[in-house]
């Protein structure tokens, strides 16, 4: 393939442009016609990723025999059919049997679709696969291919190059040391399928295939391997000379053989069989029974040879084999203290970037300033699955290596649940999760196991060792505590934060539940900062209380941790969960240690590229935020800024000072300003001026606008009976009557009832008010006759309406934001606790509408009240405050509200979470407070969202520090110096090998580029000019 002349990221999906010997040829014209091979893949962070190579092709590879058709649509057909039908285009489109002629098509016209023409050769190739069942290679009467061999041949070999035939004791020859090749025989007709085994193949064990003086024959062994499950004749070593000793096992493994039981195996497992179940399994969760089947049919897919079953004994060397690997990679092999002196947790692939004291902390951590100490804050967090059950079998199955990775140890852990009494608990928080109301109804019968609890760490999603356990009736405490606590145990910190859904209610009387449990379980809080958060996603559905104290956008010293990267890891575990709940306990121990240390390493080698695209994305937005804080910040007076900077650091010092982040519930509202107008007119009438009507000014327009929403909601209530519905507009229509007669007190400027300002009769314009709607009448308030304010109407009386007006409008916003808000609410509800089923779906989301319903109605209102204000004083300073009312500014406050509006859609991966958030101008906009109050009044009301603004700041600003930290701790700066037992030219040597890996990495321009505090990775930049080219997902 040619060189890649062009690289470019475009929301997670890297593209590559191959040409020809020029290398600086950009992105092939749109006439052109190129080769697209896409590969799809796993990202570090668990996303799907996609990689897209495109090949220029040559003019000479294109042809066109049937086909006129030019343009751009055959240019995309063609691609799309490489793309689509799985062909590598990394070939050319001559590797697919494009026809070739003497006149090439020129570029502006392309050759049809590769399928098609392969479409044109379809007889050739099934030809072709015919012909593989007949001896045409070796017609009938020529001798064996042997050397010198002159016997009729009758085998060949189907795994072999060439498909040559042999006789019988020539193909056993060959086959010597290829025992498990697949072979045929000749019936004079067709081939059969026979095996090495049938036609009397014997291997030596012990000498690498060589003869043995004193063989012993053993009955065929069962052979199960990639090829299928074969029968083999093998003869054992007792001569004595042999390296591998007289034991059958040992001869066995020797040859790659992975036998099924300790004395006289009959069954074996081929290393190649195991390695190739072992990586389809943890990349597909294929089980072994899909495998061990498919193997079967391999071997036989007809269905007439009866192929021995071993799958119970395939099932053993799967599992024997897992837990040997996992002691082979942690190094247990290496222990002088052999096997047995494995610890708890050793055989885990633990997080190198999360802080671990004695390994990539600095000396003297624990005595760093306030200001650099929350660096060394260890973040966990804390979550059930109750997808991986296991079935109430009766079972017995011991564990291999009980607490030796990610489990807890068995025996420990039981005795605890054994001393623990079974106590209710009790779900205090304002919630919609229902983790704690569901602990003991969650589909437990027939299960010994209804789930796990986990805990990983919160900032790259590493399952942490000895951090799971299982759940037996539910999500109760105990069970949570000890896979928390015996993930601590051993670790040194300061400081540490751990997110729960129901942290809330967890972290009360933890304290209290820890002395419960063994003494080296337990954390010496007197030592250690404890802090408890929710994580974002599973916030909103929590109630008031719980918003400000518990939010990870709030909590300082945690960077931008979302706390969901436990959920993240769900999604790739539960895959196996039909499996896993048919196993025995030991055997699904295994198999889910298995699997989770497969997405520790992983991660440990996707943590490069996940730390520079977090870098990245958290240097541009921290660059944001400053200049959109600072932006807001300088709309308040320096007072005001001094106050709340002192009322945030109060609260965080201590929680029980007034919240800076809670929104002020004080505002105007209509029945507000009705009181205000109504107070005034009484003290007009007190002093003589009486009202020319019973019904007052104010009274008149509050009643007209009453009768505007009326007419909106006839107009909007499509659920009421038509004879409801008649008898509704009766009555509405008497009371405008009824207004309207008041009207001409009010407004004598209109002519009468249903007239126009200008004395032009309705039924000149077609308006007959008989044949109208009354929810269509025309009212004719002030604001609709602006022109009549000096003449026409009563003095004063648009000024009023003016007032009412802007109440109106921060009322309908007001509503909106309420309405708004149980929205969101309801909708987080369905999405996380309704169950699957069409009748509580549905209820779900019929409430979800009628709120929608009413959101929308208040979004009408407020634009009626924007329009009239627009007519009644159209320069007025309230247009800072009402603005235009868009479709997509009705969303909620929450940054997933943004998923249901109408016309707004971001780019996959980009704008994810509260730090990307910008509110809608509706939560934002100043409150009025009336005439009577100052600006600093209004301003108050905006106090809440300066607070988090500066809270968005300072995790990005801690986000950055925290990753170069996590770059620091996870490179090999820590390795330099180590030593100081060796020589001066060996210490040499370490530390210039520990530099040159350091340099590697590839997130030294990064930090360079953008003057970041790393001088760890400044003593590994060499002095000549270093190459900054900074990519992003989202360029």
């Amino acid at each position: 393939m040619s060189k890649p002349v062009k690289r470019r990221r475009k929301n997670g999906a890297q593209v590559e442009f191959y040409g020809g010997s020029d290398s600086n040829q950009s992105k092939p014209a749109d006439s052109e016609l190129r080769a697209t091979h896409i590969d799809y893949h796993r990202l570090a962070d668990g996303r799907l990723g996609r990689k897209t190579a495109h090949r220029d092709l040559e003019r000479e590879e294109l042809t066109d025999d049937t086909s006129t058709a030019t343009g751009s649509q055959q240019h995309t057909d063609a691609v799309d059919a490489l793309a689509l039908d799985g062909v590598d285009s990394a070939l050319g489109l001559d590797d697919l049997g494009l026809d070739s002629n003497e006149n090439p098509v020129p570029i502006e016209t392309h050759a049809k679709p590769a399928k098609v023409n392969w479409l044109n050769h379809r007889s050739e190739y099934l030809d072709e696969l015919l012909r593989h069942d007949g001896c045409a290679d070796h017609p009938i009467g020529q001798p064996c291919r042997g050397t010198g061999c002159m016997n009729e041949p009758l085998f060949r070999c189907v795994d072999c190059l060439g498909g040559l035939m042999y006789c019988r004791e020539c193909i056993k020859k060959q086959h010597q040391r290829m025992p498990l090749h697949r072979i045929q025989r000749w019936t004079g007709t067709f081939y059969e399928k026979t095996s090495l085994c049938a036609i009397g193949l014997r291997v030596q064990l012990g000498h690498g295939g060589d003869t043995c003086t004193k063989p012993h024959a053993s009955r065929p062994i069962t052979v199960i391997d990639t090829s299928g499950i074969h029968d083999v004749n093998v003869d054992y070593c007792e001569c004595g000379q042999s390296s591998s000793g007289s034991s059958p096992r040992v001869q066995l493994l020797r040859m790659r053989w992975f036998p099924a039981t300790l004395i006289r195996p009959t069954t074996v497992m081929t290393f190649d069989a195991l390695d190739a179940f072992h990586i389809l399994t943890l990349q597909s969760k294929i089980s072994f029974y899909d495998f061990y089947q498919a193997l079967v049919r391999r071997t036989d897919g007809s269905g007439v040879r009866v192929t021995p079953d071993r799958y119970k004994k395939g099932m053993f060397c799967v599992r024997v084999w897992r837990h040997l690997h996992m002691l082979k990679r942690s190094g247990r092999g290496h222990d002088p203290g052999g096997i047995k002196n494995t610890k708890q947790g050793e055989c885990a692939v633990e997080c190198p970037a999360c802080p671990h004291p004695g390994r990539n902390l600095p000396d003297g951590w624990q005595q760093a300033p306030e200001n650099e100490s929350w660096m060394y804050m260890l973040i966990l967090a804390v979550d059930a699955n109750f997808r991986l059950k296991l079935k109430d079998r009766g079972i017995k199955d011991p564990e291999l290596g009980s607490g030796w990775a990610y489990f807890v140890e068995t025996k420990k852990y039981q005795e605890v649940l054994d001393a623990t009494p079974d106590a209710p608990v009790m779900n205090e928080c304002q919630s919609n999760l229902h983790a704690v109301d569901h602990a003991n109804t969650r589909f437990q019968k027939g299960y010994v196991t209804t789930g796990v609890g986990s805990v990983v760490c919160a900032r790259h999603s590493f399952v942490r060792k000895n951090g799971v356990t299982d759940l037996q009736k539910g999500e109760k405490y105990v069970n949570m505590d000890y896979a928390f606590l015996s993930t601590l145990v051993g670790i040194v910190c300061v400081s540490l934060l751990v997110s729960y859904d129901i942290a809330c209610q967890w972290s009360k009387n933890f304290k209290w539940r820890m002395l419960a449990f063994p003494e080296f379980m337990q954390l010496n809080l007197t030592l250690l900062t404890l802090f408890f958060g929710i994580p974002k996603f599973h916030l909103p559905a929590h109630g008031p209380a719980c918003h400000t104290r518990y939010s990870l956008n709030i909590r300082r010293g945690v960077g931008r941790t979302d706390g969901e990267g436990v959920e993240r890891g769900w999604a790739h575990i539960n895959a196996v969960a039909t499996s896993t709940r048919e196993m025995g306990p030991g055997s699904r121990h295994s198999t889910l240690d298995d699997h989770w240390g497969a997405w520790n390493w992983q991660k440990v080698i996707g943590l490069g590229v996940l730390l520079l695209s977090k870098l990245q994305e958290a240097v541009r937005n921290q660059a944001k935020q400053r200049v959109l804080f600072q932006e807001f910040s300088t709309t308040f007076s320096t007072e005001e800024l001094a106050e709340w900077n002192a009322m945030i650091e109060a609260w965080h010092a201590d929680p029980s000072k007034p919240d800076p982040y809670e929104e002020s519930a004080k505002m105007t509202t209509l029945a507000d300003v009705r009181l205000a107008l109504a107070n005034e007119e009484a003290g007009q009438a007190a002093s003589g001026n009486l009202a020319t009507h019973h019904i007052t000014p104010s009274a008149f327009l509050h009643t007209g606008l009453d009768l505007e929403e009326q007419q909106q909601s006839k107009d909007a209530d499509t659920a009421t009976s038509s004879a409801n519905l008649q008898e509704r507009r009766n009555a509405l229509r008497r009371r405008i009557e009824a207004w309207r007669n008041i009207q001409s007190v009010y407004m004598p400027g209109v002519v009468r009832a249903g007239s126009a300002p200008d004395g032009t009769e309705d039924d000149e314009n077609g308006n007959d008010e008989s044949n109208v709607k009354v929810e269509d009448f025309e009212l004719w308030l002030p604001s609709r006759v602006p022109e009549l304010r000096d003449t026409g109407c009563l003095q004063g009386l648009h000024d009023m309406e003016l007032r009412l007006r802007l109440a109106q409008a921060d009322d309908a916003l007001n509503q909106l934001r309420h309405q708004l808000r149980i929205h969101s609410r309801l909708r987080d509800y369905k999405r996380i606790q309704v169950l699957p089923g069409q009748r509580v779906n549905t209820r779900a989301r019929n409430l979800i509408n009628r709120f929608h319903q009413k959101s929308l109605r208040c979004a009408e209102r407020y634009r009626d009240a924007r329009s009239a204000l627009l007519a009644l004083h159209p320069n007025g300073d309230w247009q800072t405050r009402f603005q235009q009312l868009k479709p997509d500014d009705i969303r909620g406050p929450g940054h997933g509200d943004e998923d249901n509006t109408v016309g707004r859609q971001g780019a996959y991966g980009s704008g994810v979470g509260d730090g990307f958030h910008e509110l809608s101008w509706i939560w934002i906009v100043p409150r009025s407070l009336g005439s009577g109050n100052d600006q600093r009044d209004i301003d108050a009301g905006l106090r809440s969202e300066y607070a988090k603004a500066k809270a968005r700041v300072e995790r990005w600003d801690e986000e950055v520090i925290l990753l170069v930290e996590e770059m620091r701790w996870s490179s090999w700066s820590n390795l330099r110096g180590q030593r100081g037992d060796v020589p001066h030219d060996i210490a040499l040597g370490l530390d210039a090998y520990a530099a040159y890996q350091s340099h590697m990495l590839m997130w030294l321009p990064d930090i360079v580029s953008n003057g970041l505090k790393g001088d760890w990775a400044q003593q590994f930049i060499s002095n000549t000019d270093v190459a900054v080219e900074v990519t992003s997902d989202n360029e």
